[in-house]
């Protein structure tokens, strides 16, 4: 008797919720819902008289009430200060578009390791002394997997509102029950960090952030389709780090020995061939900190010139396998390989590289020449999207990172069925 209850009150509050949001957003009189609000004062009074019977039929000896921590508006992340003029202006981008009523989901996206996480920590923590119009009276932060299970996502998102969720419930009543909780917050924003795929909203049970609610959405992601299936109001692309702004990381983390007379014009050479790349930048610096022979700079230099698998052992080419394997096609993947032949920072047009990709045999299938050429179009703008390519200097071309040349170069190396590779070089 109680469980239905329950649920009669949560779906009460949500329509009541509902009713004064739509009230809200399209300028209405609130005498205009006065008839559902009339309704729903019925129905509640009703629960309420079911509820005092319900409580004089039942024998209590002893009651204990637990009082619940308050709700802490903004929990702080551990997260390094972001470095650069740049990336403080994409912070204060960020704020301002979370205090702008237009935009109910953010998007942003980039390749693996440039510091999505980072700037979103950040911003998470930024939020708690940030002057906003009407602040958010709670943020909640999910930490996404490649492998997303919902119950632990509605277990993030229910912990962090004192929700207590049976473990036992199954997932549609979970959602009941956080949706009714959640649409009682003044304001929200659910920050969903390295999401692989679409989250479905709905069967979570959290609102969408489309205006009619006042709960806003930040997703992070390495792919721009997921931002586009998410259906974001607004993508922001985190691009790699200018020279003067990796050299200020790459010193601030290798410490005092970059001062060395012998050792800086090396070190700026190693944390130049880093690429602009945060997580290559901080896992180089914090190998050659602390060793002031000018010979192990000479030689790690020499290394990163001569073999692109410096960086093969380490978190950085791990992280970047993951973006590699979720290419969704076997064919999509050694189209990314084959760019690795083309000289690092080299502008390829896209033209070019269809035709080389048909030649060699990489695209089959098609009955014309010109389903073969748009379908090789479709594929560079897919591993665009997926930050596997980027943008050329001139109009229709690209060019492939050069930490991701390196890791393509390593990765062709070690398959062989590819049937091409190329030496490292610059």
């Amino acid at each position: 008797m109680f469980e239905k209850l329950e649920l009669e009150v949560q779906r009460v509050l949500l329509e009541a919720a509902q009713t004064n949001a739509t009230s809200s957003v399209h300028g209405n009189h609130p005498w205009s819902n006065m008839c559902c609000q009339y309704q729903l004062s019925l129905i509640a009074r009703k629960l309420c008289f079911e509820l005092k019977q319900l409580i004089n039929s039942c024998s209590f000896s002893k009651l204990k009430y637990v009082r619940k921590p308050p709700i802490k508006p903004v929990e702080r992340l551990q997260a390094q200060p972001l470095v650069g003029q740049k990336a403080q202006q994409r912070l204060e981008q960020l704020l301002q578009l979370l205090d702008d009523d237009r935009f109910g989901k953010v998007g942003i996206w980039a390749m693996g390791g440039v510091g999505k996480t980072l700037l979103a920590k950040n911003l998470n923590n930024k939020l708690e002394s940030f002057s906003m119009r009407e602040p958010f009276d709670v943020v909640i932060w999910i930490s996404a997997t490649k492998d997303l299970n919902l119950k632990d996502v509605q277990s993030q998102v229910a912990k962090r509102v004192n929700l207590e969720l049976d473990a036992e419930e199954s997932i549609d009543r979970k959602a009941n029950r956080l949706l009714g909780k959640l649409l009682l917050r003044k304001k929200l924003l659910l920050v969903f960090d390295s999401i692989w795929e679409k989250i479905d909203l709905d069967i979570l049970g959290i609102p969408h952030g489309d205006g009619q609610n006042n709960c806003k959405i930040l997703v992070t992601t390495r792919f721009l389709d997921v931002c586009r299936q998410m259906m974001t109001d607004i993508d922001l692309k985190v691009d790699v780090m200018e020279d003067e702004e990796a050299w200020d990381l790459f010193a601030g983390i290798a410490g005092d020995v970059v001062k060395l007379e012998d050792v800086y014009p090396l070190a700026r050479e190693v944390a130049r061939e880093c690429c602009g790349l945060p997580l290559a930048i901080i896992t180089m610096a914090k190998s050659m900190s602390k060793k002031p022979m000018v010979q192990l700079w000479r030689d790690t230099l020499r290394q990163l010139k001569r073999s692109c698998t410096q960086f093969g052992s380490i978190e950085v080419f791990d992280s970047l396998k993951l973006s590699y394997y979720s290419l969704p096609s076997k064919i999509l993947r050694w189209c990314f390989l084959y760019c690795s032949l083309y000289p690092e920072n080299y502008s390829i047009k896209a033209s070019e590289l269809v035709h080389c990709w048909i030649a060699d045999e990489l695209i089959v299938g098609h009955q014309t020449l010109e389903e073969t050429f748009d379908n090789g179009i479709a594929l560079i703008e897919h591993l665009k999207d997926s930050c596997m390519l980027e943008e050329g200097d001139d109009v229709g071309t690209v060019k492939i990172h050069g930490i991701l040349r390196g890791f393509a170069i390593w990765i062709s190396s070690n398959e062989p069925e590819i049937g091409f590779s190329c030496q490292c070089s610059n």
